[in-house]
């Protein structure tokens, strides 16, 4: 058994004692001053407020340090990680992006930055279902039919960031937009028969209020690595992607796209089909995402 030896300590004054602790709590007392972004982003045009637009805050080299969006007024209050040059990246729905000249925020300061989006509105060109399958979206380069298939693509990842960030407002306890809020959740099970085509029972359970997020899918490296169908002891198990998913760059360089037209049930659609691409060996997935032609909102 290990022994521990205590020394005794002539005790010290109590003036000695409680300065230092004094002085501490003196410190705590007094919150260091963040730099503080006061963002507000209006239509150049309109002079309205934009709200629901994806921030990116872009430091001196370029990169992202930080993701938001804007509120239903078109303003948000951003804590920069420290004193620089940053820029402000947008993007809206149904737009073109915009990125702001650089603005210089000191150590402690609070800034306010209004932001004045040109109205450019992001035109597709009738889509036709010959076009060939682009594979690994992770830039726009390349000819105008990749362009094409990317333009879409960033639209519906516009759509999908908002929605995580929304789920990222709720979980902290911020009041959400009603456009991008959780609303309630539907559960559908379906049986099927041995032959997979069969239903034999479907039901739908009872809307309940949606928590921040209701389903939850393996991460995207676990889904690269090892594919969305896996055995485990409980059975077999088929994996959906979800906004994370859908977001990262593992799936834009896993899967080729291509722009396919809506008839119709999904009339006046436009939809960005996917499937693995060739040098994929693992259970992988294909699908559809639909938007609207006109304004390139996410739908389905």
């Amino acid at each position: 058994m290990a022994e521990h030896t205590l020394a005794r300590r002539s005790p010290l004054p109590i003036t000695r004692c409680l300065l230092p602790a004094l002085a501490a709590l003196a410190l705590a007392a007094a919150p260091l001053r963040a730099q503080l972004l006061r963002l507000e982003v209006v239509d150049a045009g309109s002079g309205r407020s934009v709200p629901g637009a994806l921030v990116g805050i872009l430091d001196a080299r370029g990169q992202v340090v930080l993701r938001t969006a804007t509120s239903s007024t078109g303003r948000r209050a951003v804590a920069l990680p420290g004193g620089g040059a940053y820029r402000v990246h947008v993007r809206r729905i149904g737009y073109e992006p915009y990125t702001s000249p650089a603005i210089t925020v000191a150590v402690g300061d609070t800034v306010p930055l209004v932001v004045r989006l040109p109205n450019r509105p992001v035109v597709l060109p009738a889509v036709r279902s010959t076009g060939a399958a682009q594979c690994d979206l992770r830039d726009g380069a390349g000819g105008a039919e990749r362009v094409r298939v990317f333009t879409l693509w960033e639209q519906l990842r516009t759509a999908l960031a908002l929605t995580e960030l929304a789920r990222q407002d709720a979980a902290g306890g911020d009041t959400l937009d009603a456009e991008h809020a959780p609303g309630e959740v539907l559960q559908y099970v379906t049986r099927l028969a041995p032959d997979r085509h069969t239903v034999l029972r479907h039901t739908v359970r009872p809307a309940q209020p949606a928590q921040p997020r209701p389903f939850a899918t393996f991460t995207p490296a676990e889904l690269s690595a090892r594919g969305y169908v896996r055995h485990e002891p409980s059975g077999l198990v088929v994996a959906a992607p979800d906004e994370r998913v859908l977001l990262s760059d593992a799936f834009a360089a896993e899967h080729c796209f291509r722009l396919v037209p809506g008839d119709g049930a999904r009339a006046g659609m436009v939809g960005i089909a996917f499937t693995p691409a060739r040098d994929r060996r693992v259970p992988d997935i294909a699908g559809v995402l639909w938007a609207d032609s006109a304004t390139l909102r996410l739908r389905v």
